[in-house]
């Protein structure tokens, strides 16, 4: 890319090592025109009712022009060590993000006056701001516009400042705009985005936002790419551009039982269906019809389905579909719990060999070249995201859409040209839900994805298409009619052990339902001496004694019964949603209407047991208002008889829809589309977080192969600094002690409080995560 103003500045600049500047400029469009979806900057462009040529234009500088602050004598004898002589002036100047976008803003501000019109130049310059702000930040994270602007201000008054101490003068002789003393003084750059947020319309700069956020992706992964390339030779390749996936997944699926089922089905398509799984195969069948009148520009989906209808199965069959009729390479599904996504990840791996979990205990996968391990490849895909088969938590799939760090725009561009599947929509917190909708719908169009949302309690959503038709399915007594809800005990001052007690449990499966992880200890230390039976299943549950218990439950005698007649669990909603079991009888402390929809699933979840004694027992007992104020409020607003009702006839898309409207109307979701639309990156990040903690983590190194991994962790992490050309093999290293070291992590609420640790455990704490980042949520 040529163009006055990078030829002259190089030309001026004259030495060997700007031409390694310029080669890694050509690399980095290269990359950046390669990583483009076809028409992602004409979406962009027509989104924004920008003229294409010139949006193109300013997305392609600033990706050439965006380490051009590389090329001033500080920054090359002070980090590079390649200029002999040193220059005069401060090291101040290294800082060669904030160089390179005050160069980018002054050419593109000349460019932007020369080609556009003045009564479109705000939204233009609303444009430029933005991608001028990625440039500054492209090692740190995005910040908010209006921040970053006072910011970038006090840099400009710094080095109007250092300019007569400097050779500054000779780098930026061709920039008028920018060392002009009283323009520097004058808060320029904030003024215009004062100007600029002002006369933008609110749409232009919710969707500007999302075009932020892209370009942030695409600028990171540009970079880090053109870097391994000049360090390494570094070839990208990804996984998922080949047709193994599909092939794959289209040879398994149709060879799975279930697809059988679903085919012996259509075959004889009997008058009266007999079973669950015949409901199954009708609700699969009836998908069919609503998968032939997808057209290509539909990208977003939904299918609702009372609990146990056979959503996952259906979801695989929209995957085929999907991956066979378009131009999708990868395939990921999204969970709410850390639980969900170790039950899928089994599930996944019987479609793909290659499918992977990405959470914060799963190893990176290996990759080998010439039968030697290759790190290079393995860092890229773990910062990249590069996998074709993934599951994982909504907290990653949140911070992919909304994080402003480094760290999640080099992941969010693995969403493009792919599948999603997002299960057990109901999880995702009403306050949150419109905002998600809405960048969502912008981000699927931006990168070509095509996304599925999947619940038994859907409000009415109007931007996505429908594969099913619930108000058939609600009328199927072997689902709706499998378990009862009792309410006679509601609001009688009944714990659940109160209850417990009182019901005869002989040869019966009770799953008792908490609302935190304290109250299900101690249901289960006053339970446990009594019986024997009595298992605990929360998010400090080990992944081990969870499936342990699972598979107790699942274990079934050659005539089909259940080998465990009786059994006691104790849980928390960690057992709420996609996991398979099915017990007699249930004792829930009432929180929100889906929540009890979600927990009938678990209650004779394909009716093994009689309906008429399988009831779900509602108490009031434990305080829930924290979970979700507008749900539980709402729910309990209703009365015992409005509850009973909705809940027998199944329609929960009138209570979903009033709790979006809710919450549509509350002070956080407003202040969620004030903070997009001043395209504050850092506090919609923070906003947009599902978890939000005070809390800290610590590594309890209570025994010699735990300090032996913390003094692993340690030695791989100086190595980092002192090598570099060892650098992804001491990367792949430490994190993998990090994945090891994981069972000895603790959480202390107040971190501030080493008191709290040493009693508990009889040391000091080493603080090891501040401000975790945690991949799934801890129930």
């Amino acid at each position: 890319m040529k163009n006055q103003y990078t030829e002259t500045l190089y030309a001026h600049q004259n030495k060997a090592q700007h031409e390694l500047l310029k080669d890694h400029a050509a690399l980095s469009l290269q990359i950046f025109r390669q990583q483009l979806n076809q028409g992602t900057i004409n979406h962009i462009a027509n989104k924004l009712q920008l003229d294409e040529n010139i949006v193109t234009y300013l997305f392609e500088s600033a990706v050439y022009m965006h380490d051009f602050g590389k090329a001033t004598p500080y920054f090359q004898y002070y980090k590079m060590a390649q200029v002999a002589k040193k220059p005069h002036g401060s090291g101040h100047l290294t800082y060669h993000s904030r160089l390179s976008a005050i160069y980018y803003f002054d050419q593109m501000s000349l460019y932007i006056n020369e080609h556009v019109p003045n009564g479109e130049m705000f939204n233009y310059a609303l444009l430029l701001l933005i991608l001028t702000e990625c440039i500054a930040k492209h090692h740190t994270s995005l910040a908010n516009l209006e921040t970053f602007s006072q910011s970038f201000d006090q840099y400009l008054l710094d080095l109007v400042t250092l300019k007569q101490e400097t050779e500054l003068f000779d780098y930026f002789a061709y920039m008028p705009n920018f060392l002009n003393e009283p323009v520097a003084k004058n808060n320029y750059i904030s003024r215009i985005t004062e100007e600029v947020l002002t006369n933008t319309s609110s749409e232009f700069r919710e969707i500007a936002y999302s075009a932020g956020l892209v370009f942030y992706s695409l600028l990171c992964v540009s970079d880090i790419l053109a870097t391994k390339k000049f360090a390494q030779d570094f070839k990208f390749e990804e996984d998922t551009y080949d047709d193994g996936l599909k092939r794959y997944l289209n040879l398994s699926y149709n060879q799975s039982p279930l697809s059988q089922a679903v085919m012996d089905y259509q075959k004889t398509l009997p008058k009266v269906d007999k079973t669950i799984n015949d409901i199954r195969s009708k609700f699969i069948l009836n998908m069919d019809t609503h998968l032939k009148q997808i057209k290509p520009i539909n990208n977003l989906f939904h299918l609702e389905g009372l609990v146990g209808i056979g959503k996952t199965h259906a979801a695989k069959r929209f995957i085929t579909y999907i991956l066979n009729q378009y131009d999708i390479k990868k395939v990921y599904w999204s969970v709410p719990y850390l639980a969900i996504a170790n039950q899928l990840d089994f599930a996944n791996k019987e479609l793909d060999s290659q499918a992977v979990r990405l959470d914060s205990v799963t190893p990176i996968r290996t990759e080998y070249h010439e039968f030697q391990v290759d790190f290079s490849k393995m860092v890229v895909n773990d910062q990249l995201m590069n996998y074709r088969n993934a599951t994982f938590t909504f907290v990653r799939f949140f911070n992919l859409l909304f994080n402003h760090s480094k760290g999640n725009a080099l992941k969010r561009l693995s969403l493009r040209n792919s599948v999603i599947i997002i299960d057990e929509l109901q999880s995702v917190d009403i306050l949150l839900m419109n905002q998600f909708l809405n960048q969502i719908t912008i981000m699927s169009q931006l990168l070509h994805f095509k996304l599925l949302f999947m619940s038994a309690t859907l409000p009415k959503l109007e931007t996505t298409i429908s594969l099913s038709e619930p108000d058939i399915f609600r009328k199927e007594p072997l689902l709706t009619k499998r378990n009862k809800l009792n309410m006679e005990f509601y609001d009688k001052g009944y714990t659940a052990v109160d209850l417990f007690n009182q019901l005869e449990i002989s040869n019966k499966r009770v799953l008792i339902q908490t609302v935190t992880k304290k109250h299900a200890q101690e249901i289960y230390d006053a339970l446990k001496p009594n019986n024997q039976q009595v298992h605990l299943y929360t998010g400090d549950t080990s992944q081990h004694d969870r499936q342990k218990i699972i598979d107790q439950l699942k274990e079934k005698n050659p005539d089909g019964s259940y080998t465990c007649k009786q059994l006691v669990l104790v849980t928390t909603n960690a057992i709420e949603a996609g996991v398979d079991i099915s017990m007699n009888l249930a004792i829930v402390n009432l929180t929100s209407l889906d929540s009890l929809e979600q927990l009938s699933g678990r209650v004779n979840r394909s009716n093994e047991f009689k309906p008429e004694d399988s009831l779900i027992y509602v108490i009031n007992y434990e305080p829930s208002d924290f979970l979700s104020p507008i749900k539980t409020t709402y729910t309990r607003s209703l009365g015992v008889n409005a509850i009973q009702q909705q809940f027998e006839e199944k329609n929960y898309s009138i209570f979903m829809s009033q709790v979006l409207n809710l919450a549509k109307k509350s002070q956080q979701d407003l202040n969620q589309r004030q903070a997009t639309q001043q395209l504050a990156f850092k506090d919609v990040s923070q906003m947009m977080r599902l978890i939000t903690t005070d809390s800290c983590f610590y590594y309890h190194i209570c025994n010699d192969e735990a300090k032996q991994l913390m003094t692993k962790y340690q030695e791989y992490t100086q190595k980092l600094g002192e090598d570099l050309s060892f650098y992804d093999e001491y990367y792949i290293k430490r994190k993998n002690v990090l994945i090891n070291l994981h069972p000895y992590r603790r959480e202390i609420t107040d971190y501030k409080i080493k008191q709290i640790f040493v009693e508990q455990y009889g040391e000091e704490p080493i603080a090891f995560h501040t401000q975790p980042e945690p991949f799934g949520q801890s129930l």
